[in-house]
């Protein structure tokens, strides 16, 4: 049966949210329904923009794209737990490097619990889209330019600008979670635990910056 105070007392209490994780059962059920909904916002996210950007293209195109709507859900969702999974098994490699102890699977339900305030931003990011999107008038031909410049001006505007500085807010805030969740899992000090959490975070962002 799912326990949904677990999250949320993991956002409000997350010290003690953790201690009590700890000594309770593992169960994925609450951390994988909270990456589910993640996943299926951005994946539905992706779908109205791929629906309302298909109705300037050709009736054949826009077989294709519907295509690529359903797609789009379908890669939000496996893409969420991709990152779920993939960033577990890193702070989990980077804490036995600083000397830690505790299995995988417990620090897998941690980390998933820890990715409840990102609902709060994927939802937010669903409804600009879903606000935005069906307003949008092209008066130029699409093709990947214009649709390259629709992207940039989307970025101009000021609800996408709050969107992301709220998004920034609720990623930060998983990733104090996460630290948090290193420190008690793994038995870490507080400098320990940041070291784990930030090391990956900023070379994600270092990379993401020289390639785009």
């Amino acid at each position: 049966m799912l326990d949904l105070r677990k999250p949320f007392t993991l956002l409000f209490h997350p010290v003690k949210a953790v201690e009590e994780i700890l000594g309770q059962e593992i169960s994925f059920k609450e951390p994988s329904l909270i990456i589910f909904v993640i996943g299926l916002f951005g994946g539905l996210s992706g779908y109205v923009v791929v629906q309302n950007i298909s109705r300037f293209f050709e009736p054949r195109i826009r077989v294709f794209m519907a295509v690529g709507g359903y797609l789009a859900i379908l890669s939000g969702i496996v893409t969420s737990f991709l990152v779920w999974i993939g960033f577990t098994v890193v702070l989990h490699l980077l804490a036995l490097a600083f000397k830690g102890r505790n299995g995988l699977k417990r620090f897998l339900q941690l980390v998933g619990l820890s990715f409840t305030p990102q609902i709060i931003s994927s939802f937010l990011g669903f409804l600009f889209v879903c606000f935005y999107f069906p307003e949008l008038s092209v008066t130029v031909p699409i093709n990947f330019t214009s649709i390259r410049l629709i992207q940039e001006n989307l970025q101009r505007t000021g609800v996408f600008v709050y969107s992301r500085v709220i998004g920034r807010l609720m990623f930060f805030w998983s990733l104090v979670l996460c630290g948090i969740c290193v420190k008690k899992n793994y038995g870490v000090s507080n400098k320990r635990a940041a070291a784990i959490v930030l090391i990956p975070t900023l070379l994600y962002f270092a990379i993401t910056f020289l390639l785009f």
